[in-house]
């Protein structure tokens, strides 16, 4: 069965067309810090499903889709799971500009949001 493609180096301002082609997209890094990739692919519509000590779960809180990483039933439960949710972070955006301006406007009510619950 063919389940993925093997590309050679995608220019970064090309980043939006693949994302836009992916539905789930997954970050099974046990270490990731902060990946502004999760939130460029969450911004391009893909659902997101990652590794349970990733620090993802800040950015998208309990809507996160985890998995154990060392544990290969969890990471498919995960992964279908995120591919069967309506769940989208953002509004459908078109190129780099359109992402930008939804992940500053993200990144904003994060900060904000984590002022207010220091309070």
């Amino acid at each position: 069965e063919n389940f993925g493609i093997v590309l050679d180096e995608i220019p970064y301002n090309e980043m939006p067309k693949y994302y836009r082609g992916a539905r789930v997209f997954v970050c099974a890094g046990v270490d990731e810090r902060n990946s502004v990739t999760q939130i460029e692919a969450a911004a391009c519509g893909c659902r997101i499903a990652a590794s349970a000590g990733n620090r993802g779960n800040e950015w998208f809180g309990k809507d996160l889709i985890t998995f154990d990483p060392s544990s290969l039933p969890s990471m498919k439960k995960a992964i279908l799971s995120a591919w069967n949710s309506d769940k989208r972070w953002f509004n459908e955006v078109q190129d780099w500009r359109d992402i930008v301006k939804q992940i500053l406007s993200f990144v904003w009510i994060f900060i904000t949001r984590k002022k207010e619950s220091r309070r």
